[in-house]
This record gives structure tokens, C-alpha cells and sequence, in this order.
């Protein structure tokens, strides 16, 4: 039975060990970190303290992606039969002559051979053989799985700047004055100085008018001359000759003056 701790763990350490699992078709995260803690609880006190030491040069051979320490061993089966290749030093040695992958597996064919097919490895810290194709797929898992946590951290926001001061409130009103019956009137911001009022000029008619008026007053008064002038008054014996009485000059009388020959029969 296991028991389960939570643990805090940083982002880089995180993301590596995300690589190992995706890479690792056996072991998990969980593994890994049992097996991690595992080894530094085997160690004694004395090598926990010590100083780090240079580290040590690895030899080994380099197959185009995928690294062969030295002790690394090559199979290659044909005709019923395995042979084998190992890794001393940095060359694959293989009856005693320094080979290429490519030249241990067409030793034993007749044919043209797929080294990362048809060659299987086992390094120092594997347990079985492994093809080398598979190898190499899961090197280049663990690349791309680096340069997607590498464009993780690189596209994480940044800290944002301190906050500016809040800004200024702004000016109080100002009222503007205001004729009298009228409400004062509000003006926001600095107030604005009065200016000087103009003397205004006295209006006067253009003088054509008075002209004009005095011409149409002559007009009405010739055209009323005119009309008197045209209808001569009547005199006695004539048809249409009314005598005035001596109530025809009363008040209530004059609106009664009316003569026959004006009315429209």
C-alpha cells in the first residue's frame, strides 16, 4: 500500500520530469521521484557534504541522435543466428576491427539492412535489448517535449509594472454669473474672465423707407382725389337726387347714408 504525499516542485524540475515519463514507457512521474529520493537516502552522510567533484569524461559513441556510452552493446540477428558489437571507448569494435552501425548490420546479410531496424542496444543502465529505432524516437520526444516547456517559460506573462497614482481630481465648479430670472448657470474647469461689453449703435430706418412711405401716403391721397373728381355730385331734378332732410346729419343716422345708384342690384 502506498501513501500519497503532496509535494511542491518547480516548474523547471516539473516540466523535466514530464520529458523522462513521455520518454519512459515504464515509469512515471511517481517512479521517478521514488527513485531519485531512493538514491540520495542510500548515500552516507559524508558523500551528501562533499564538495562536487569535476565531473567524470563520459566515452562513448554518437549515432547521429542517440548516444552509446562505452560498455554499450549491439546485436544484430541474421541467418538464425545473433551477433554482437560493443562500444570501448569511443569506437564499436567488432572482431576486433572499429565498425559503423551500418557496417555491423550488412556484415552478416546479403542484402541491404536498416541499421535502427534491424540493430538492437542494451546500455550499461538497460535491463533488455532495445531497438535503436525506438531509441531514437524517444530522444526526439524528449527534445520536442523541451522546446515546448523552453516557449512555455519564454511566452509567460512578466510581472506586471507598479500602479500608476490614482490621477488628480478635477477642478472644482465654477458658477458663471447670470442675468436676473434666469437660474446660475454651472461651468466645470478654470473660470473664464468677463469681457467688455459694447456700446450698440441706435437703429434707424434706411432712409429710402421714409421716402417710400411718404410717396405711398401722396399715392393714396391723389387716388382719392381722383375718385371724388369722377362722380360729381347730383343735382336737384336729377334721378337719383335726394334732398337731405334735417335728421340727416344726425349720429345715428350717418351709417344710413347710402345712395340709390351705389347699390348693387
Amino acid at each position: 500500500m502506498f501513501t500519497t504525499v503532496p509535494v511542491s516542485l518547480h516548474t523547471p524540475v516539473l516540466l523535466q520530469l514530464l520529458a523522462m515519463e513521455q520518454a519512459s514507457e515504464t515509469l512515471t512521474v511517481s517512479d521517478l521521484i521514488g527513485k531519485a529520493l531512493q538514491q540520495y537516502l542510500t548515500q552516507s552522510p559524508d558523500e551528501r557534504d562533499a564538495s562536487p567533484r569535476a565531473p567524470e569524461i563520459i566515452r562513448g559513441y554518437q549515432w547521429k541522435s542517440l548516444f552509446l556510452p562505452e560498455g554499450t552493446i549491439l546485436r544484430s540477428w541474421s541467418y538464425g543466428e545473433n551477433n554482437y558489437a560493443r562500444v570501448e571507448g569511443d569506437h564499436i569494435m567488432h572482431m576486433g576491427r572499429s565498425v559503423s552501425p551500418n557496417q555491423f548490420a550488412r556484415s552478416f546479410s546479403r542484402t541491404f539492412r536498416n541499421a535502427w531496424i534491424d540493430l538492437s542496444v542494451k546500455r550499461p543502465g538497460d535491463k533488455t535489448y532495445i531497438i535503436a529505432s525506438r531509441l531514437r524516437r524517444e530522444i526526439l520526444a524528449q527534445d520536442k517535449v523541451k522546446q515546448d516547456a523552453a516557449c512555455m517559460l519564454a511566452s509567460a506573462p512578466s510581472p506586471s509594472p507598479p500602479a500608476s497614482p490614482p490621477p488628480a481630481p478635477p477642478p472644482a465648479p465654477t458658477p458663471l454669473p447670470a442675468s436676473s430670472g434666469t437660474p446660475p448657470i454651472t461651468r466645470f474647469g478654470p473660470p473664464i474672465p468677463a469681457r467688455p461689453s459694447l456700446p450698440m449703435a441706435p437703429q434707424t430706418a434706411p432712409a429710402g423707407a421714409e421716402q417710400l412711405a411718404a410717396l405711398l401716403t401722396q399715392t393714396i391721397a391723389a387716388a382719392a382725389q381722383l375718385g371724388a373728381a369722377s362722380r360729381p355730385p347730383g343735382q336737384v331734378g336729377e334721378p337719383g337726387f335726394v334732398e337731405p332732410g334735417d335728421e340727416w346729419c344726425l349720429p345715428e343716422r350717418r351709417k344710413f347714408r347710402l345712395r340709390l345708384e351705389d347699390a348693387d342690384f
